[in-house]
């Protein structure tokens, strides 16, 4: 039989400044890894949906290239 897990009705609340700061260090790592791999990103902008956004915000190539492996 499986066992169910209860989370607490105010986790979320009580918890919010430490999973937002999760949250916001998982999608900084994300962006950095696209930058990396020169991969674009979508955003939601003025209605519209934007693709291969320009990351005005980082230092251009201020990151080590990765090497795609070889097979």
């Amino acid at each position: 039989m499986k066992k169910e897990i209860q989370i607490p009705h105010d986790l979320f609340v009580s918890k919010g400044k430490e999973i937002e700061a999760l949250l916001t260090k998982g999608v900084k790592q994300a962006l950095k890894i696209h930058k990396i791999l020169d991969n674009p990103i979508a955003v939601w902008r003025n209605g519209k949906l934007e693709i291969n956004v320009l990351f005005l915000w980082t230092a251009p190539r201020s990151y080590r290239r990765i090497q795609p492996r070889k097979p």
